[in-house]
């Protein structure tokens, strides 16, 4: 009788023991890449404990939860596709990524591990407003690729043509200023543009980028027998006005005009091959033609005014603003006003040979303020009859 109380106390012990030595082995004793399989039946437990009244979507958010409060687990988060979490853990001060594969059929367990594998990062995982600048090691990767042999602007074209065949790139197109290309791309329904500054010093590398901040809208008009007329700014298209004279060469006319390579030459006044006294330039791209781009033009000696073109609010034909506008007096005295206007605004003024009351102000292409502006300043002094721009009308084939 004795040994039989014996026996059973020593099996009780070793059964006991037995239980110990399952309760010291936990989730976390295993959570580790050589043995992460050996996770899985704690995870099964914890799953055949939940309700079957939640939905799978609550589950998963549940059995998130449950990973997130293992103190070997990083984080824990449920995945867009189906029946699948991804966890972060650190080994040895690496951090690891998995996906465990939940089979959502019942009973609910786990069918597997995954391991995260991250797509392999490129110029466009980091094109985003916050991160743009993380781009600049691709691309200066693929300046440093360039052939020595081509000069700089064929640099250029290069890399923006490099850049569109990005996906993320909506379009980039080189600027006029030396070593500056725009960009623009989309993220999260938002267009972005921006100013790629690219250091054309070897090697050629890039320097930053500006975020480009457009102009406030402005609303253009002029006054007309009293009354406003509105127009269209064609913001992707300029009008050039050469002298009515023979001191510029056709030669001359057609080296201004190509000398962008971001514009294209879409109509001139001339007959046959000639270019005549006006013309028009469109981006090739689309976009708005930069407001240095259009100052360059201004700043050659042989053109006489560059300005966006203009067209009625109602659409139809496009006009090139001359840069000069025409004024009728009120009365002979407010001939001194118009002297002082002009005065202060960099103003000529040339008499109408036929007729005393009315002069033609030519506006200095170094001005902030267009013809337009102007004549509609002068004309809200009150000191004038009328006060309107002169434009030149393209025909109908443009």
């Amino acid at each position: 009788m004795i040994i039989t109380i014996i026996s059973v106390l020593f099996a009780s012990c070793t059964d006991q023991k037995k239980v110990e030595e399952k309760d010291d082995k936990d989730f976390c004793s295993y959570l580790n890449v050589a043995n992460i399989d050996k996770t899985i039946p704690f995870v099964d437990d914890f799953l055949s404990g939940l309700s079957a009244n939640i939905d799978g979507e609550q589950k998963l958010q549940e059995l998130a939860e449950w990973l997130r409060s293992q103190p070997c687990i990083v984080d824990a988060a449920v995945l867009a596709e189906a029946g699948k979490i991804a966890l972060s853990f650190d080994e040895n001060g690496i951090t690891n990524q998995f996906i465990m594969e939940v089979s959502m059929t019942n009973p609910w367990k786990v069918a597997g591990y995954l391991e995260f594998v991250p797509e392999e990062e490129d110029f466009c995982s980091f094109l985003n407003v916050e991160n743009i600048d993380k781009t600049i090691p691709f691309v200066d990767d693929f300046l440093s690729g360039l052939s020595a042999n081509i000069d700089g602007e064929q640099k250029l074209q290069e890399l923006a043509e490099w850049l569109r065949l990005q996906p993320c790139i909506v379009d980039a197109a080189v600027l006029a200023e030396a070593g500056k290309i725009a960009l623009t791309f989309d993220e999260n329904g938002i267009t972005n543009q921006f100013i790629m500054e690219v250091s054309m010093t070897n090697p050629w590398k890039v320097a930053g980028y500006l975020e480009f901040v457009p102009e406030e809208k402005e609303v253009f008009y002029y006054y007309y027998e009293g009354r406003k007329i509105f127009l269209n700014q064609i913001t992707n298209r300029i009008g050039i006005r050469f002298p009515y004279s023979l001191d510029v060469s056709e030669e001359q006319k057609l080296a201004i005009l190509n000398s962008d390579a971001s514009l294209w030459v879409s109509w001139t006044s001339g007959f046959m091959n000639s270019v005549g006294f006006y013309a028009a330039l469109d981006s090739k791209n689309g976009l708005p033609i930069p407001s240095l781009t259009i100052q360059s033009f201004r700043e050659m000696p042989e053109v006489v005014s560059a300005e966006h073109l203009y067209q009625n609010f109602n659409g139809g034909k496009y006009h090139i603003l001359l840069g000069y506008f025409g004024v009728k007096l009120k009365v002979s005295s407010h001939f001194e006003q118009l002297q002082k206007l002009a005065e202060q605004n960099d103003c000529t003024i040339e008499e109408d040979q036929y007729r005393s009351d009315r002069f033609d102000i030519y506006v200095s292409k170094n001005s902030k303020l267009n013809a337009m502006h102007l004549s509609c300043l002068f004309y809200e002094t009150g000191h004038f009859e009328s006060s309107s721009p002169k434009f030149y009308t393209l025909d109908a084939s443009y």
